[in-house]
Formats: C-alpha cells, structure tokens, sequence
C-alpha cells in the first residue's frame, strides 16, 4: 500500500512539472479568416497566427458565453494559448474573447 502511495505521489508531482514547463500567452489582433476551427489571426503588428479552436475551446462575448457564429472576419479578439513559444504549431488555445474593434476608442 505504502509502495502504491509513493509511485502515486512521485507520478503526481512529475506531471505538475511537466504541465508548468508550458507558459501562457495572449495573441490581441483581427480575425481574417475562421474555416473548419481554424483561426487565422492578424495583429496590430502584421504578425499572423493560425490556431486550431476545439468544439470546447470556450467563447466569450461582451462578459457572456458566445459560440464560433460569432467569429466572423474583421472582428477583434484576444486568444489566451498555452506552448513554449507564441509561434509553436500546436498552441493549445485556452479561450477566445471577442472584443471591441482595435482602434474604436481612439475614433470618439
């Protein structure tokens, strides 16, 4: 039993490392295309991203949960994803908030 608890213990405590090894980043920018979950993104410095969304990628939208209608080309997001790099090709991508246009407030 103790034997069991030990491999358990060391097991969970391996993970835990592993799973910090990864750091979280945001991408702010515009939607250019999003077709069959893939999400191509331009932000305000040209730099393009490409992220593939999950069915269970949560959506958010104006403080309230939104579906992927919602992710239209033009519109202004903020992905939160998790890699070791922002330019990794399998960023696991946490969540999706639309937000106001990028340059809106400037144009009052």
């Amino acid at each position: 039993m103790r034997r069991a608890f030990g491999i358990l213990a060391a097991a969970v405590l391996l993970s835990g490392s592993l799973l910090s090894a990864h750091e979280s980043f945001r991408i702010i920018g515009t939607i250019v295309t999003f077709d069959k979950w893939r999400l191509e993104i331009k932000t305000v410095y040209g730099e393009p991203y490409s992220v593939l969304l999950q069915p269970s990628t949560p959506i958010e939208h104006n403080k309230k949960p939104s579906t992927a209608k919602e992710l239209k080309a033009g519109r202004t997001v903020v992905v939160q994803v998790v890699g070791d790099t922002p330019y990794d090709a399998d960023l696991y991508i946490a969540s999706v908030t639309i937000v106001p246009t990028i340059g809106a407030a400037r144009a009052k």
